[in-house]
């Protein structure tokens, strides 16, 4: 039976005597497969139309558009079906303990502010992501301190002026709140494939169904079964890029009704499986 691939974890690390990873991406099409690392990830396209999974992040974008990924949030972009070759993207990791200890100065709280947002993951568009592009395609050229210095330049530009991707939980009020949405969360993205209700969420979180409903909205920004199409869409893109027959990629995620599958589809792609599939070299 077809199965959805879980997120790849990937074991980064830095290139030789640094302590960055820095990769100069220019290919065809973009088609990662979904993945997360320990490394907070500074990615910038500046050219090739993409779809970016974000976590819950479904979305597309068109470049210059540029990335802040936290440790641990599963990722990846796609060439959007239809935007022709070739496809450029620049991309910096790091780890999360580099801009942490800058902690207590001024001159850095901008840049910390972006990490701490980069848990849900960050956006920006049009001319900062320009100036970021700009900034990384100097990468290789820098040395040292100078390599820092553009780190933190480019951290500051996200801050207070990107837009948050995925809507993984904000801050709850109280340990047991989190702990207990988390476990939602996790129990949601493990059986998103089987039938789900609110009813069964609520008995993971030891909630009455309402009030779970109401605490996953204001802290997610989804309903729960919301939150599943999103996990469920993400999955067949990952499954149709593959090769897998949009049916099959439709019953895999748990979304056997065809008609269903195409809706929900078009709704987060704004196009059909079977054209995504083409796009993506599936068949």
């Amino acid at each position: 039976m077809l199965r959805p691939r879980p997120p790849l974890l990937e074991p980064l690390g830095p290139d030789p005597g640094s302590s960055f990873r820095f990769l100069d991406r220019r290919v065809e099409a973009f088609g990662m497969r979904l993945h997360h690392h320990d490394l907070i990830e500074l990615g910038c396209v500046w050219r090739g139309g993409i779809t970016a999974l974000v976590g819950d992040h479904v979305g597309n974008h068109e470049p210059p558009v540029a990335f802040l990924i936290g440790p641990g949030l599963p990722h990846t972009w796609m060439s959007r079906p239809g935007v022709p070759p070739p496809h450029r993207a620049w991309v910096l990791q790091f780890p999360a303990a580099l801009p942490a200890r800058l902690a207590g100065l001024p001159e850095a709280a901008g840049a910390l502010a972006a990490v701490e947002g980069s848990r849900r993951g960050l956006a920006l568009h049009g001319v900062p992501a320009a100036r970021i592009a700009a900034a990384l395609a100097r990468w290789r050229r820098l040395e040292g301190p100078a390599r820092l210095g553009l780190l933190l330049d480019c951290l500051h530009a996200f801050a207070g002026a990107a837009q948050p991707l995925a809507h993984r939980l904000a801050a709850v009020g109280d340990p047991a709140s989190a702990r207990r949405l988390a476990a939602v969360c996790a129990w949601l993205d493990e059986h998103a494939a089987a039938p789900v209700t609110l009813a069964g969420a609520a008995r993971v979180a030891g909630m009455h169904p309402q009030a779970l409903a109401r605490a996953f909205r204001r802290h997610t920004g989804h309903s729960v079964i919301g939150w599943v199409q999103r996990v469920r869409i993400a999955r067949a893109c990952d499954l149709l890029r593959r090769g897998a027959e949009v049916a099959a990629a439709a019953e895999a995620v748990g979304l056997a009704g065809t008609a269903h599958f195409h809706r929900l589809f078009r709704r987060f792609m704004g196009t059909s499986p079977a054209a995504w599939r083409r796009a993506c070299g599936g068949g």
